[in-house]
């Protein structure tokens, strides 16, 4: 008993090195990616694929940065899959999203309320839904980045969970 308690400990503790040495090549990967590249819009799209990869697994489909903009309106400057010009945000969006510029904190918007989906990230749940027989839910988090005290963007995350463990 002693023997097989001991091999299953070593068996667990040989995955979380794996686990954590695959974390720490994605992160080498990415870095080295994004250190290539001098476009920050291209950056940031390289680390939006990169955060869709990593935690895909935790219900994340789709990721975007948005950015202040000159206009008081946000600009996006990159997205994991969904082309630029068709994010389009509404005014309900874009107030949600000056809160957190204001208010430095992070924020869920329900899928019923909000309409920074558009067409290709509906046909994609659409699709995806077909092929999962799970009743799954979606929303949007937004995440402020921060200096300091400043918010200097928003990470805006697509995330799918599983109705039942809601």
């Amino acid at each position: 008993i002693v023997t097989s308690q001991l091999t299953s400990a070593l068996r667990q503790r040989a995955e979380d090195a794996s686990q954590r040495e695959r974390e720490t090549r994605m992160l080498y990967d990415i870095l080295r990616a994004t250190n290539r590249q001098e476009d920050v819009r291209h950056q940031l799209t390289i680390l939006a694929r990169s955060i869709i990869e990593i935690y895909s697994a935790s219900g994340i489909y789709d990721c975007s940065f948005l950015l202040p903009h000159l206009e008081n309106d946000p600009l996006i400057l990159a997205s994991a899959h969904t082309p630029l010009e068709l994010i389009q945000l509404s005014k309900d969006d874009l107030s949600m999203v000056k809160w957190i510029q204001k208010h430095g904190k992070p924020i869920n918007i329900k899928d019923a309320a909000n309409t920074f989906y558009n067409g290709h990230i509906q046909s994609f749940k659409e699709s995806h839904i077909k092929s999962n027989k799970k009743r799954t839910h979606f929303y949007t988090r937004l995440i402020p980045l921060k200096t300091e005290q400043q918010v200097i963007g928003i990470l805006r995350l697509n995330i799918e969970e599983d109705a039942e463990c809601m």
